[in-house]
């Protein structure tokens, strides 16, 4: 089977939404499926990294200037860009794929989403994000989700990457089962056991550092300052330096860049704890609500227990409390953040190892990511099959809203 990705970001991108898809690249062969990437270039050229076989369309709408782009962004949303429709056409007729996948990102979307649906051929959908959020620079809301609901209601089978993600679209859209498909774990590796917090703490960020989570960051580092009797390096592994609005004596801001995979599990090792700060902001609360934090998979994989300041409602918080992943803690006033770094502090050793023990159990269940990759390719009539051939197979039933609101 011949399996069509469309996408707004080539395969090496950084983001979650290309850590999921390189998880199920790998899988792919097992299930008989030739996977095919095609990507706008968003007028930058055409990047090739060799691994991922692929092609690419551009929009060009990033050639423009003095306001045009936003125009060109508008234009590609509607359907209007017909040089762009033409490639993608084209690119269709050449290749000749068996089925589709669409990823709900980037100005793009809707005219692959065309594209695809014109040859009457499979299409399935993965929603990384809030897609309306993501393109609000170029068209007006309520159109974005005019256009979004069309495209979701006539997706083959639609892939979230968590249950809240689904019951918004159930509430916005009418959509009424999913599957959940996120990014996983395929290794975990062995951690030794901290028997007490040592005189210099550790703490590490991975991934990107996105506004919203200044502010908690901000204050975090704040009440680091006032355990005047022990150090912080707080090392970042982000594309962007982190700058605090107040550096304390005691904390050493440590900025690394992007590193490559076995450097960074290196530092994870000589890491005490996981950072995953979100927002408490009111205006963020739908992203963090339906949002999946791929930096939770990546601490399980290293059994590095997480230090996550969140609401209660988020995703995220839920995630790391209920298969006790380590700590939450969800009041963000200075004397709660204070008193949670003061609990991280008294960890016991045995408190440390639940963590760690928890973290393994997860990557076995939830973040298995063979688990995770038979969920998505099971959807599509494919099991693992013998010499690389695939065989039918009845196909994981997908969540509903009772089914969610049972759990």
């Amino acid at each position: 089977m011949k399996l069509m990705f469309l996408q707004d970001f080539h395969m090496d991108a950084k983001g979650g939404g290309t850590y999921i898809l390189r998880r199920l690249h790998k899988y792919a062969p097992e299930y008989g499926v030739e996977p095919f990437y095609v990507y706008d270039t968003n007028g930058e050229g055409l990047y090739e990294s060799g691994e991922y076989p692929s092609t690419a369309f551009s929009t060009r709408r990033r050639q423009y200037r003095f306001g045009l782009g936003r125009l060109a962004g508008f234009a590609t949303i509607a359907g209007f860009d017909s040089g762009a429709r033409k490639q993608l056409q084209q690119i269709i007729a050449d290749e000749q794929p068996d089925a589709f996948h669409l990823t709900a990102h980037g100005v793009s979307f809707p005219i692959m989403a065309k594209a695809a649906f014109e040859t009457g051929r499979p299409v399935y959908l993965s929603v990384h994000d809030l897609w309306h959020q993501t393109v609000r620079p170029y068209i007006p809301e309520s159109l974005s989700h005019g256009i979004f609901g069309r495209i979701a209601r006539r997706a083959k089978e639609i892939f979230v990457v968590s249950d809240e993600m689904g019951e918004y679209l159930r509430q916005l859209y009418g959509i009424q089962s999913w599957k959940v498909v996120h990014d996983g774990v395929t290794n975990i590796h062995e951690r030794r056991v901290v028997e007490q917090m040592p005189e210099t703490i550790r703490l590490l960020y991975v991934g990107m550092v996105h506004s919203r989570q200044m502010k908690m960051l901000h204050q975090l580092v704040r009440c680091l300052g006032a355990f005047t009797d022990r150090k912080f390096e707080v090392h970042f592994c982000t594309r962007t330096p982190y700058t605090p609005e107040v550096n304390p004596d005691n904390v050493e801001i440590i900025f690394h860049g992007w590193l490559s995979e076995e450097e960074l599990v290196a530092l994870s090792h000589n890491s005490h704890m996981g950072l995953l700060p979100l927002s408490f902001e009111p205006e963020d609360a739908l992203f963090y609500r339906t949002s999946f934090m791929t930096k939770i998979t990546f601490y399980t994989s290293v059994s590095l227990p997480i230090l996550c300041f969140g609401p209660e409602w988020a995703s995220a918080t839920r995630i790391v409390r209920e298969d006790g992943l380590g700590l939450t803690f969800t009041e963000h006033s200075d004397e709660a953040v204070t008193e949670s770094i003061r609990q991280m502090l008294n960890l016991t050793p045995s408190d440390y190892q639940r963590f760690i023990e928890n973290m393994k159990s997860a990557a076995a269940s939830r973040f298995d990511a063979a688990t995770i990759a038979h969920r998505f390719f099971s959807s599509m009539g494919l099991t693992k099959g013998i010499n690389g051939h695939a065989v039918p197979e009845q196909a994981e039933p997908s969540k509903t809203p009772k089914q969610v609101h049972e759990q």
